[in-house]
């Protein structure tokens, strides 16, 4: 069976913004800006291009009461990560469980690369096998006990991770330093 790896974007290929205010969510353009993480659209880049053995998905939360929300991580996917195509594109409705939107149900060769804790944990009960992207925002907390990779890592030690934790091995990396949280306004 063809290994799938399925991966966020909020927190994960983008930064996440915190907002003082969540209308800010709601604004035009508050999505299609958002920042790329260099490191991790990079290190996605190099295992689509050089493992063609693997499906790579992106699997992302929107905000379905939003005009924009939906239409804006297309038009972020298309500027920074082309190379998903729009089929392979998984939007799921804020609140809703990511496993429910996988054709085919979740099986123990799909992969999900998250930033938050809950939806791997949920991800695995579904069979599949959970990695904790580690960001400076939303760290495990001793909370997650699988597969942990840094995003601080340079791009092409962030894919041979990835691709050994799908191979079967383990890894284990450290929590990245903290950023400044001051919020973000746009």
């Amino acid at each position: 069976m063809r290994k799938r790896l399925f991966v966020d974007i909020d927190g994960v290929l983008a930064v996440f913004n915190h907002v003082s205010d969540m209308s800010l969510l709601y604004r035009e353009g508050y999505f299609s800006s958002l920042l790329p993480q260099a490191n991790v659209v990079e290190a996605v880049k190099i295992i689509f291009h050089s493992k063609t053995d693997i499906e790579i998905y992106t699997l992302s939360a929107y905000l379905n009461d939003s005009p924009f929300a939906f239409a804006e991580k297309n038009i972020w996917l298309d500027s920074h990560l082309p190379e998903v195509a729009s089929d392979k594109r998984v939007f799921v409705p804020y609140g809703n469980r990511k496993q429910d939107y996988i054709v085919g149900n979740v099986s123990p060769s799909d992969y999900l690369l998250d930033d938050f804790t809950a939806n791997l944990l949920t991800w695995q009960r579904s069979g599949g096998i959970g990695i904790k992207l580690l960001n400076d925002i939303n760290n495990t907390g001793g909370t997650w006990a699988g597969n942990k990779v840094s995003f601080a890592k340079p791009s092409m030690k962030i894919a041979c991770s990835i691709i050994y934790i799908m191979d079967g091995e383990s890894v284990c990396d450290d929590n990245p330093k903290r950023r400044d949280m001051s919020p973000i306004i746009r």
